[in-house]
């Protein structure tokens, strides 16, 4: 007798934001108008936007930030997403609904019998395999190792994917992914979009069955790729839905207190991404930074990276006090934490060797607008830089909007933002930053340019952010639109 397959599931909708502003990826604030549209005297629209409620037999769901993606950013098309041989429905199509299902507490529903992978774990390396592990290991697997002088991602994710087929696939979708967006996407683009898929078939495998610790770190490796596949697919409003799997497993795992090598390796990409996309959004980090593993101290083989580790995770900080406080005001025990941030932020800054803060160098031309040449010994240091600067404007700024200061101080802090304002365009416009620290840049670059007053630099730094998504697939345009509306306040 044939496996009865589940019955047909309802879809349910959810508000997204309106349409304006999924369009320009920015907060909704859901009201009808909206507080953006109103301001701005545009028509406030209502996004449609389906997702399925459960799996099974649905109707093809709009995907989040589909409608907003230019045919030319890469993401392939409805028509081209693959599944099993079989043709299988009942694979999801994210690891959101993945994970969103297999940790319900509902789970218990889960079609098993039907989601068995049709794919077979032989040691067989195609060509084409090859040639995406390499391209990975040249690239992306580098930006992922950028506070890790161990190389875990781009050495020991790829010496893992030869044994564990989860691994194999989420590496050679995301290597295809960055190809098509960066290379060409009518051939690339349905390569990624088949591994992408059998990936996330081996994924429900490994959820429903690991049990080891082994397989264990290896699951949220795979999971941390598949997000990044996803991240680079479709960037936008739905970021919580990407960083969903390795928050779950992060949380389930208990890896602040415990775990293994890559699991912390692992946990280190996602906190840089939960920064990032906390920063594009203005809310706090889904993991709150007291739920972090402990920042490691400073060897001296790897001080750039333990810098770079600790200054994100004070970054983290400031992210959830900035964007966690209420407008109005804020107490002046929420004063002093900001201020006692600061501190922390300068006292580790003042006890890194000289050569992390980046090494002047001789000017042989014009002074650029004030801008000072510095090269750094490995690029873990400027990007650990690049965050420290970006750290101290969002202090001042977070001072400077919630407090009422004397004049005199609100001028020191001006200053001062500028100061590591034109650091940041220094460290990107003459320290021929490696792929890993450009993806570091992009927040970066962003609060730069909002306080640069040249318009020059700030072509420039523009210049940049457009470079980034150009060579590398990292998608920059949420920060150039963010910033043009910002100087059109």
């Amino acid at each position: 007798m044939p496996t009865q397959r589940p019955a047909r599931r309802s879809v349910k909708r959810r508000k997204t934001g309106h349409q304006n502003c999924r369009n320009r990826r920015i907060k909704c604030d859901e009201q009808s108008p909206c507080g953006y549209c109103n301001r701005r005297g545009l028509e406030c629209k209502k996004a449609d936007f389906i997702v399925p409620e459960r799996w099974g037999n649905t109707p093809e769901p709009t995907r989040a930030g589909e409608e907003s993606q230019p045919a030319t950013r890469g993401t392939a098309p409805s028509s081209q997403r693959q599944t099993t041989p079989e043709g299988d429905p009942h694979i999801p199509e994210s690891t959101y609904e993945i994970f969103q299902h297999v940790f319900s507490v509902d789970n218990d529903h889960l079609p098993t019998s039907d989601l068995r992978s049709t794919i077979t774990s032989d040691n067989i390396l195609t060509e084409e395999k090859a040639g995406l592990l390499r391209f990975y290991q040249e690239g992306i697997g580098v930006w992922m190792d950028i506070f890790d002088h161990s190389h875990t991602y781009q050495n020991d994710i790829v010496r893992y994917s030869l044994s564990s087929p989860l691994l194999m696939h989420a590496v050679c979708a995301l290597s295809a992914n960055q190809m098509s967006l960066i290379q060409n996407k009518y051939l690339w683009g349905p390569v990624s979009s088949r591994f992408y898929g059998q990936s996330l078939s081996l994924l429900i495998n490994e959820l429903t069955k690991q049990s080891s610790r082994a397989d264990g770190e290896l699951l949220l490796a795979a999971t941390i790729l598949l997000g990044s596949y996803e991240l680079l697919a479709q960037p936008g409003i739905d970021y919580q839905r990407h960083l969903y799997g390795a928050q779950t497993l992060i949380f389930s795992r208990n890896i602040g207190q415990q775990g293994t090598s890559l699991e912390k390796a692992s946990f280190w990409i996602f906190a840089r991404q939960d920064v990032a996309l906390a920063l594009v959004n203005e809310r706090p980090t889904l993991v709150p930074p007291v739920k972090w593993p402990v920042p490691p101290e400073s060897p001296p083989a790897a001080v750039e990276d333990a810098f770079g580790m600790r200054i994100l995770w004070l970054l983290a900080r400031v992210v959830e006090v900035k964007f966690g406080s209420p407008n109005g005001g804020v107490s002046n025990i929420q004063r002093e934490r900001v201020e006692s941030l600061v501190a922390e932020i300068d006292l580790a800054w003042a006890g890194l060797p000289s050569h992390v803060r980046g090494v002047p160098m001789k000017q042989s031309h014009s002074e650029d607008e004030g801008l000072t040449r510095v090269w750094f010994c490995v690029p873990s240091a400027s990007a650990a830089c690049l965050y420290y600067h970006m750290a101290k404007i969002l202090t001042y700024e977070f001072l400077l909007e919630q407090t009422r200061l004397p004049s005199r101080q609100s001028d020191d802090m001006l200053r001062s933002i500028g100061h590591h304002a034109r650091a940041i365009a220094s460290i990107c416009l003459f320290s021929d930053l490696a792929d890993g620290a450009l993806v570091v840049a992009v927040n970066p670059i962003f609060y730069a340019a909002k306080y640069i007053p040249s318009m020059a630099l700030k072509t420039r730094l523009w210049g940049i952010l457009d470079r980034i998504e150009t060579r590398l697939g990292f998608y920059t345009r949420d920060r150039q639109t963010q910033l043009q509306l910002e100087l059109k306040k």
